[in-house]
This record gives structure tokens, C-alpha cells and sequence, in this order.
């Protein structure tokens, strides 16, 4: 989710590492995002479901910075009903 929309829909998100692993220049790390879907999302208006998003997300650096970025999570729109399921 995009961080603008993700604090317009889900204004009470919360993002809790469950496990990170490092070496000199990777850091990866998975987590667990709650939060209430009270705002418009994807063009779909607050529902006020609560919603649990699994996902991962693996940096890469050089030099002190980041150069490259993977990740992925779960859908959102199962959770809050947006989509057949």
C-alpha cells in the first residue's frame, strides 16, 4: 500500500516485525500490518473491517545506501470485502 493511502484508509495501522535476518549487506524482514479500514481505499469506502496484512520485504545496500528493494504482501481487498472472493 502506498504510505498517503494506506494513513487515509487505515489510519490506525500498526506494523509489527515478526522476523528479521541481516548479513553485511542485506537486511530482510517479515511482518504483520493491522489496522481498521476507515477511510476510502482503492476506490472503495470505509467498511470498518479490520484488516491483517502478512507480507515481506528484503533491501539490499551498497555503501550505506539502499540500491535495491523486493517485497511483497497479502491482498487487501478480500479483507474488506472489495473483491468476490
Amino acid at each position: 500500500m502506498l504510505n498517503s493511502a494506506r494513513t487515509t484508509a487505515f489510519p490506525d495501522a500498526s506494523v509489527a516485525v515478526d522476523h528479521m535476518v541481516a548479513d553485511d549487506d542485506n537486511v530482510a524482514f517479515a511482518y504483520t500490518l493491522t489496522g481498521t479500514h476507515q477511510g476510502p481505499f482503492m476506490g472503495h469506502g470505509a467498511t470498518g473491517k479490520p484488516i491483517s496484512i502478512l507480507g515481506m520485504q528484503i533491501f539490499r545496500f551498497e555503501n550505506g545506501k539502499m540500491v535495491e528493494r523486493w517485497g511483497m504482501s497479502a491482498p487487501v481487498k478480500q479483507q474488506i470485502a472489495a473483491v468476490d472472493l
